[in-house]
């Protein structure tokens, strides 16, 4: 599961809308079919990235997990660090150039293994009552849930967003390493 920042602290691009458009967004429920196919189009556009990422990952973990495996290796421990950020689309009106990232959230997780949602193809669809509307059989992957899940978006901001940009960050840890003598030396 990916998640996102403390909802107390917005980042630029949310604020930027809120203060725009207000805090009171429609419900999924009440979305046209414009904003369906938007909804969609986000979902399968984080689909299909996932596959990609989720490559990326296992390709990492490969390789650190090799290395901690070889007793003759110096790493002894390893993490991955996997964040998504989601930036507000250019010709939104709350899209500003100077002095914002216009960064709408970002959702990130640390793995120590492979055993996680994240590409899996399974359908994560959650939205609550989605039974007798246009989303009942739609099928979302990790990602998307996580946007409309574990973010402070509401659901008609996740249509503000642009684009987004992944970032996966392999964090080595290395064996203690002993000094003897020094102390015995006289060195303080």
């Amino acid at each position: 599961m990916m998640i996102g920042r403390d909802d107390k602290e917005l980042y630029d691009g949310l604020m930027q809308v809120r203060e725009l458009c207000g805090d009171g967004f429609i419900s999924y429920k009440d979305f046209i079919n414009d904003e369906i196919t938007q909804f969609r189009n986000l979902n399968a556009k984080l689909t299909k990235y996932e596959k990609i990422m989720k490559q990326e990952v296992e390709d990492l973990y490969t390789y650190a997990n090799k290395r901690r495996n070889d007793k003759d290796d110096i790493v002894d421990d390893f993490e991955i660090e996997v964040s998504v950020y989601f930036y507000l689309d250019k010709k939104d009106p709350a899209y500003k150039e100077d002095d914002s990232d216009n960064i709408m959230t970002v959702i990130s997780t640390t793995k120590y293994d492979l055993d996680w949602g994240f590409g899996d193809d399974n359908d994560h669809n959650t939205l609550p009552a989605r039974q007798e509307t246009a989303m009942e059989h739609d099928k979302h992957c990790a990602t998307f849930h996580a946007l409309y899940d574990h973010t402070a978006l509401h659901y008609q901001e996740l249509l503000m967003i642009g684009n987004f940009e992944h970032n996966i960050k392999l964090h080595i840890g290395y064996k203690q390493q002993e000094i003897s003598n020094i102390n015995s030396k006289g060195i303080h």
